[in-house]
């Protein structure tokens, strides 16, 4: 996943967040864009976590 945007100076910013099994790799240019991708790392980790658990408490 890639966020881009651009401020109201101009300035550009963005992050990434590669997601391997459930273990995040986040980068990004500044605070706010980190911030973002963290709490989307833990939801995706969450996720993935509940995926990984269903089957077992299915049956």
């Amino acid at each position: 996943m890639f966020i881009k945007s651009v401020s109201l100076r101009g300035k550009p910013r963005g992050g990434g967040l590669i997601m391997i099994g459930p273990i995040p790799i986040i980068f990004g240019t500044d605070k706010e864009t980190m911030k973002i991708l963290i709490v989307l790392a833990i939801v995706l980790m969450v996720f993935a976590v509940v995926l990984m658990l269903l089957p077992s408490l299915i049956s």
